[in-house]
This record gives structure tokens, sequence and C-alpha cells, in this order.
């Protein structure tokens, strides 16, 4: 049904992508407690790492990202490296993702994405990036409608890693 609402709503299905995401914990900072996270991402073949900046006061998410793309081939050297300087690794989420990209002037600017994590689920995700962040009281309006208009209505507040991690009992 959802699908349906996504291609009435202004949305056509773009690609498929296979997400691996290793999250670490930093050797002196609690993420969890500052709601920060780092990570390296293998999308399909690419290769990047990113920092997500602490949560915003928002119903949505909303954060800074910064994200560099890395040669996929080193990804090993780059786990080796990060445990030298103390970082340890958590459990890998893996999702796939489908990719919805709008087809109607009135949802510009927005992506949304169908994922099936492993050992968790299906879950919808809308986003829209803005550069300035005096944009982002509307952005965060924009999503909440356009949620609304595609019939959905739950927002989970947990990561996708803090739900694994609790589902594991690591948490």
């Amino acid at each position: 049904q959802l699908l349906q609402e996504l291609v009435d709503g202004g949305f056509t299905r773009s690609h498929e992508e296979v997400h691996c995401d290793m999250y670490f914990q930093h050797p002196s900072r609690n993420f969890r407690q500052t709601t920060e996270a780092f990570r390296l991402r293998r999308v399909n073949e690419q290769l990047c790492v990113t920092y997500k900046g602490p949560r915003l006061e928002a119903e949505v998410k909303t954060r800074r990202e910064i994200e560099l793309a890395l040669v996929a081939s080193d990804e090993a050297h780059w786990q080796e490296l990060l445990g030298h300087l103390g970082f340890r690794a958590l459990p890998e989420v893996r999702k796939t993702r489908v990719v919805f990209q709008p087809a109607k002037d009135d949802c510009q600017g927005f992506v949304v994405t169908l994922d099936q994590v492993d050992q968790l689920g299906q879950f919808a995700e809308i986003e829209k990036i803005v550069r300035d962040p005096a944009a982002l009281s509307e952005a965060q309006k924009s999503i909440e409608e356009l949620a609304s208009r595609v019939g959905l209505m739950r927002v989970q507040k947990l990561s996708y890693l803090a739900q694994l991690l609790q589902k594991l009992g690591l948490e």
C-alpha cells in the first residue's frame, strides 16, 4: 500500500542499494550520550566515512552530517587504522534500500527510501537536505506534511544501530 501511496504522492522508484554500515565507539567520548555517530558505510561497491553530529531538538531526526568518499579497496585498512586509534567496531547494520525520487514539482528536494533492515524489519525514511539552518523549521514541517500525505504516521526515534543493539542486548 505504501508503494502505491508514494506513486500517487508524486514519487517514482529510482534504484536499489545494499548498505553495510559499521559504526564505531569513540575511545573517550560516549556517542550515545552526545547523540553523535561515526561510521564506515559501504553502498554497493562504494565506501565512505560519515560523522553525524549531535541531534538537534526536533520531532524529526535533524543533524549535521559530514560524509567523505573513500577508496573501497581500503576498507580493511580503515578498520585497522580506527582500531589502532582506539575506536571499537559495533555490530554491522545491513539493509537493502529502495530509493524513490520526486516525479512532481511539489515533491522536489525530497528523497524517500524504503529499507529492509536485517534483524529489524521494514522502515521508510523521508529526507530533505537543507544547507541553511534558517530553512530547518520549514523543512521539518514539509517532511511531516509529506509523511501524512503518504500515510506514514509513526516516527521511530531510535536509529537502526540503537534498535539493533537493543535487540541483541548490547546497549
